[in-house]
């Protein structure tokens, strides 16, 4: 997995607006059935790591916690642990990417 390919690909996906910020926000799009694939930051608290990995198994949605919220906030310019992919094509690119080893 090559790592800054995915943050790249990030950054354009939050410039074609198909991406959703911030725990609070992630957590409505997600019971609104919004969400295609999350990126959580690697140094979330474990609390919310919990709820929202235990809410994302319950939608079957796709996540990963391979990027720390440095990285995350580099990508799309702004200070964030939790974003979420809106758009189908970039969420199956996303998942492509994150399961190659």
């Amino acid at each position: 997995m090559n790592k800054q390919q995915i943050l790249n690909l990030l950054g354009l996906a939050y410039k074609a607006h198909c991406v959703i910020s911030g725990q609070d926000l992630v957590l409505k799009s997600l019971k609104q059935r919004q969400v295609e694939f999350v990126f959580l930051a690697s140094d979330l608290s474990t609390t919310f790591l919990k709820k929202i990995t235990s809410i994302l198994d319950q939608y079957q949605v796709s996540f990963t916690t391979d990027f720390s919220q440095a990285e995350l906030s580099q990508a799309i310019g702004r200070l964030r642990k939790t974003i979420a992919i809106t758009d189908q094509g970039f969420a199956k690119r996303f998942k492509e990417l994150t399961m190659i080893n």
